[in-house]
């Protein structure tokens, strides 16, 4: 059984004093207290945990894009005439253009990347053999 000793409103809060004999009613109080500290715990875990998801998921699309536009990047600088130094100059100046500030040490790590990416495109598509298993590339490559 418990008792509300005091109740008042202070400044839109409800302040209250409960006695209580049964330490079940006050846990019971206790946890009502607490509850909100609950409730909001747990809407931030689910909207951290939706947002780590979205972040999971859009990774993979960021990533093909920054190596889309690496390929696109390696693809101008490639039909630019010129040395390599020049050629990355134009390519800055072309970004400055579009309002983007980029040294040259990042251009030239784009590039090297770009690079690295297309050799990885390649040796992917050469380590996959065109339909045959494993085992009867094995078999053909033995009696040739």
């Amino acid at each position: 059984m418990f008792k509300i000793i005091k109740y008042r409103n202070h400044s839109g809060k409800i302040l209250m004093t409960i006695e209580t004999d049964d330490q079940m009613a006050a846990d019971f109080c206790r946890f009502f207290g607490t509850i909100n500290k609950l409730v909001d715990l747990f809407n931030y875990r689910v909207r951290s945990a939706k947002s780590f998801d979205l972040y999971q998921k859009t990774a993979p699309h960021k990533l093909a894009l920054l190596k889309k536009e690496f390929a696109e990047q390696l693809e101008r600088f490639r039909s630019m005439p010129g040395t390599r130094i020049e050629r990355m100059r134009i390519l800055k100046e072309i970004r400055v253009s579009n309002g983007e500030q980029v040294p040259l040490d990042r251009i030239e790590a784009e590039i090297r990347r770009a690079i690295r990416y297309e050799k990885e495109d390649r040796m992917a598509s050469v380590a996959q053999p065109s339909g045959l298993s494993d085992e009867l590339s094995i078999a053909l490559n033995h009696f040739s």
